[in-house]
C-alpha cells in the first residue's frame, strides 16, 4: 500500500497535525466540522497551506473498510479537532498534544468553548499549575499511609486545575465567561473536586484527582518538551525523549482509556460511599453532592456515560438471569430508569418549557416556577 502512494501523499501521512498552522485554520472554520468530515478539511487545509501539488480527492487517509468514515484518528474522541488550547483534559494548545471536541451527553447540543487567549502552561501561572499537579501526583502515593495526604491532593488538584483555566482564560466576572468555560473537561472536574472535599478521607477519594493531575502533567511534558516545545532544545540524553514518548502515550494515544478509568473510579467512590451509610460511617450530604455532580458530570462527559454503560451492561446481565429474583429485577430496572431521566437534556428541555408556559398562564405556586438546571 505504501508503495503505490506519491511522495505528496506520504508526506501528509506523516504531516504533524498538531502544527499550529492547523489549528489555526480548524479554529477559525465555521461552523466547526463534526468528526466524519475532518479529513476532508485535513486535504484541503495541506494543499492551500503545505503542498500545493497534493490531490484533495485521494483516497489516502480513509479506513480501508469505511472509505467515508472520519479521518485518521487513534482513538474515537483524541484528535486535531478541537479549538486548540482547551483544559488539563480534553483541550490543549497547539503546541502539545492534539485537543479534543467537547462531546456532550444525549439531547445535549452547544458547541466547542473557544480558542484560548493564552497558550496552556504559559507564563509564571501555568508553570505553577504543572508544578501543583505534580506535587498532587506524588502525594497521592502519601494518601495509602495517612488520611490528611487525601485532603492535600484533592485540594493541590483543585488549585492545578483553577490556575490552569485561567492561566489560557483569564478570569472574568461575567455569565459569558462561566459559559465558555463551562464547557471544558477541567472546569467539570474542578467543580467535582469541590465535591470530592466533602468526602470522607479515604484512599478511594484520591483516585479521581490523581487521573487528572497525571494526565495534566503529562499534557505539560509533551507541551514543554515536545518538538516544538519551549524547553525541546534541552539536552538531557535519552531521559527526555523516553519522557515525552511515554508522556504521549498517556495523554494522547491512550487519553480516552485513561478518563475512562477516571470516570470509573468516581463511580466507585459513590457506592462505596453508598455502602458506608448501612454501616454507619457515610454521609448523606457527600452522597447528595455527589449525585448532583455525577449527573453534570453524565450530561457533559462522554467517559461517564461510557462509565456508566459499561456498569449498566454488567449489572444488566446479572439481574436479567432466570436465577435473579423478579423483585430485584424490577427494582433495577426501575433504578435504571429513574437514573437515565435525570440525565436526559431533551426530557428535561421539555419539563423547562411546559414550566414556563405555565408559568405565562398564571398557572403553579412558588415551588412551580424553581427549576434546577
Amino acid at each position: 500500500m505504501t508503495a503505490q502512494l506519491s511522495e505528496s501523499e506520504k508526506k501528509f501521512l506523516e504531516f504533524d497535525w498538531t502544527d499550529s498552522r492547523w489549528q489555526d485554520y480548524l479554529r477559525n472554520l465555521e461552523p466547526t466540522p463534526p468528526q466524519s468530515k475532518i479529513l476532508k478539511w485535513k486535504k484541503k487545509f495541506y494543499k492551500s497551506k503545505i503542498d500545493s501539488d497534493f490531490d484533495v480527492t485521494t483516497s489516502v487517509g480513509e479506513p480501508a473498510a469505511a472509505p467515508s468514515s472520519s479521518g485518521p484518528t487513534r482513538a474515537p474522541t483524541t484528535d486535531s479537532t478541537a479549538p486548540a488550547g482547551a483544559s488539563a483534559n480534553e483541550d490543549r494548545p497547539s503546541a502539545g498534544p492534539p485537543p479534543q471536541h467537547f462531546q456532550p451527553g444525549p439531547g445535549f447540543h452547544m458547541p466547542p468553548p473557544p480558542p484560548p487567549s493564552a497558550p496552556r502552561f504559559s507564563g509564571l501561572k501555568g508553570k505553577l499549575s504543572l508544578g501543583l499537579m505534580a506535587m498532587s501526583l506524588s502525594c497521592s502515593v502519601l494518601a495509602l499511609l495517612g488520611s490528611r495526604w487525601v485532603r492535600f491532593v484533592v485540594m493541590a488538584t483543585m488549585a492545578g486545575l483553577f490556575l490552569d483555566i485561567t492561566t489560557q482564560y483569564p478570569l472574568k466576572f461575567s455569565m459569558e465567561y462561566l459559559q465558555h468555560i463551562a464547557l471544558l473537561d477541567s472546569f467539570q472536574t474542578l467543580l467535582f473536586g469541590m465535591c470530592l472535599a466533602a468526602a470522607p478521607s479515604l484512599f478511594v477519594v484520591v483516585l479521581s484527582p490523581a487521573v487528572t493531575a497525571l494526565i495534566a502533567v503529562c499534557d505539560g511534558v509533551v507541551t514543554l518538551c515536545g518538538p516544538r516545545g519551549e524547553f525541546s532544545n534541552m539536552s538531557l540524553g535519552g531521559y527526555k525523549d523516553k519522557a515525552v514518548e511515554m508522556a504521549t502515550s498517556i495523554a494522547v494515544t491512550n487519553r480516552d482509556e485513561w478518563l475512562t478509568q477516571r470516570a470509573r473510579s468516581e463511580i466507585l467512590l459513590g457506592v462505596y460511599s453508598i455502602f458506608l451509610i448501612f454501616f454507619g460511617k457515610g454521609s448523606l450530604i457527600f452522597c447528595f453532592l455527589f449525585y448532583t455532580s455525577m449527573r453534570i458530570r453524565c450530561m457533559m462527559s462522554v467517559h461517564s456515560q461510557t462509565a456508566f454503560k459499561q456498569l449498566d451492561g454488567a449489572i444488566t446481565g446479572l439481574v436479567d438471569k432466570p436465577q435473579c429474583p423478579g423483585i430485584i429485577r424490577k427494582g433495577y430496572h426501575t433504578l435504571r430508569t429513574f437514573l437515565r431521566n435525570q440525565v436526559d437534556m431533551e426530557r428535561m428541555a421539555q419539563q423547562q418549557q411546559q414550566q414556563n408556559q405555565a408559568r405565562s398562564q398564571g398557572g403553579g405556586g412558588l415551588m412551580s416556577k424553581c427549576a434546577i438546571m
